[in-house]
């Protein structure tokens, strides 16, 4: 998890597991919570990259929008990009994660998130994208 001008990036996927479930879910929670509480500065969007994750289940995903739902009540906008494999966007809807984040929080990119929901525009130099505060 990296934070950028108050931009914290989450990758769901970093745990390698390829799916959101009962078995993992508490664990993702803890890590994003976690991300937050000790950003240096206080991150105002959480980009949660899922481009790994294949699979939600109901357990993972309640789980999962507790926690959203706890950093948004605490000042957090909270978004998911890349939500790439077929199965995981019906996997997402089917089970309330994208009814609980919304239809406007949830982008093909991060750039897309960051830029719309954050406010931000991202720079490209030397291959890698920077971000500039608004």
């Amino acid at each position: 998890m990296a934070l950028f001008c108050g931009v914290l990036l989450a990758a769901a996927g970093l745990l390698r597991a390829g799916w959101i479930a009962f078995t993992n879910g508490q664990y993702i929670a803890a890590r994003l919570r976690a991300a937050v509480a000790r950003a240096a500065q206080p991150g105002r969007l959480l980009v949660i990259e899922m481009g790994d994750v294949i699979d939600v289940d109901y357990t993972g995903a309640e789980i999962l929008c507790d926690t959203i739902a706890t950093l948004q009540d605490s000042g957090v906008d909270v978004t998911i990009a890349r939500l790439s494999d077929a199965r995981a966007p019906s996997a997402a809807r089917r089970t309330g994660l994208i009814a609980a984040i919304g239809d406007a929080s949830v982008f093909q990119t991060v750039q897309e998130a960051v830029e719309t929901f954050g406010g931000y525009s991202t720079l490209e130099s030397h291959g890698k994208s920077r971000l500039r505060p608004p």
